[in-house]
């Protein structure tokens, strides 16, 4: 059954297409594809995408694009396309919540992909291996586990953009300043164990989890991200900086970003010691009730006020496979280069296309066959509001 409904779910997977919306404020129109890749090179048969990526055509000028990335050995793709179908079903069938209350639907649409990935485990493994909290046992009485990272973009009314993630999967919105230089916005936000939001958060929520660097060795001492500063507020621990540097542990990104994880113990759990790479994610039942939680952070803009300060917007998500080996200013360019001189669906489709492409080989480069797999969504904008009649993108 879960077999089936992968191969179903695929159906919603993002192609390319256009939109052009006019209204009082001005016009927008939009040229958007997507591109995935496995990772490496490609020819190791037993490697497994667990990237999904869907786009939902609300109608009205009301469109929806997002990229999942699912972790967990056996459920991760099932976890990442299930809550792909269940995202974009939510937006077709609830056009009107999302467009009166955007932030309110982004949750709801997060909530309901959530419990989609509950039942596609479900349909695996049978429900009669749930235990009293909702998460599922294996036969060896441990938890089973699978999840996906989210990060949805819904440009409403035509010219309203709403972001919603949970996860490290990042959407940036960029473009040309007038000096030339790149200038974006992160949209997204950052649900690592990095952030001192987060391990806030899971403090208040007197969570099990602990916030520690990925050493790789379960031996050793965990090494906690954070400590508490004379004030009370949460700071990087410079005493584990000193550890991490002295054991020699690397980067996980081209922008020195240090792999760090969720870690539950086994004198909280009563289960052997488990790890997730982020604090908020969709499925992952068993680490929901530790800490982790399946609702997103939600941000929105308006296009039109972009255009007096941007020219040549475009919207890129990418799965971590994509961000990790990028820095931001450099992969905008790459892609926002690739689409100057023609504004069509196909020349956004050889943008993304090469996006993921030069990805690949860095990332073949940096871990060979280990490669993360990859994906990404282009959408290049064209906004001229009506105040101005100033074309800011192309």
């Amino acid at each position: 059954a879960a077999a089936e409904a992968v191969a179903a779910a695929e159906a919603v997977a993002c192609g390319g297409g256009s939109s052009l919306w006019t209204g009082d404020d001005g016009l927008v129109s939009c040229r958007y594809a997507s591109a995935t890749h496995v990772g490496g090179s490609g020819h190791d048969a037993a490697k497994e995408n667990q990237d999904a990526t869907f786009v939902a055509s609300c109608g009205g000028g009301t469109l929806v694009w997002g990229v999942l990335d699912g972790h967990g050995p056996e459920n991760g793709r099932i976890a990442s396309w299930a809550g792909a179908a269940a995202l974009k079903e939510y937006f077709l069938g609830n056009v009107a919540a999302l467009e009166e209350e955007p932030e309110e639907a982004m949750t709801s649409a997060f909530k309901a992909a959530h419990d989609g990935i509950g039942a596609a485990l479900r349909a695996k493994y049978g429900p009669g291996n749930s235990a009293e909290d909702g998460y599922l046992l294996g036969a060896d009485g441990e938890p089973i586990d699978g999840g996906t990272t989210a990060t949805v973009a819904a440009l409403v009314r035509g010219h309203v953009l709403v972001v919603a993630n949970v996860g490290d999967s990042d959407a940036l919105l960029g473009g040309f300043l007038p000096d030339g230089a790149i200038g974006f916005e992160q949209l997204s936000t950052d649900h690592t164990p990095t952030s001192p939001e987060e391990v806030a958060r899971l403090d208040e929520a007197m969570a099990a989890a602990r916030c520690v660097y990925d050493t790789g060795c379960e031996e050793e001492e965990p090494i906690d991200v954070f400590r508490r500063g004379a004030g009370g507020e949460w700071e990087l621990d410079p005493d584990s900086l000193a550890r991490v540097d002295e054991i020699g542990l690397g980067f996980k990104t081209v922008r020195e970003d240090r792999p760090t994880t969720m870690m539950l113990m086994p004198s909280e759990t009563g289960f052997p010691q488990q790890s997730l790479a982020v604090t908020r994610a969709l499925g992952d039942h068993f680490f929901q009730q530790h800490g982790a939680t399946w609702e997103p952070s939600v941000a929105s803009l308006d296009l039109f006020d972009v255009a007096g300060q941007l020219e040549q917007v475009v919207l890129l998500l990418g799965s971590d496979g994509l961000w990790d080996v990028w820095d931001y200013t450099d992969v905008l360019d790459f892609a926002i280069s690739a689409v100057s001189d023609a504004q069509t669906e196909a020349a956004v489709a050889r943008s993304v296309g090469g996006v993921v492409e030069a990805t690949r080989e860095r990332s073949q480069e940096y871990f060979g066959e280990a490669a993360d797999n990859i994906a990404a969504i282009l959408v290049s904008f064209d906004i001229t509001p009506t105040s101005s009649g100033r074309r800011s993108t192309r």
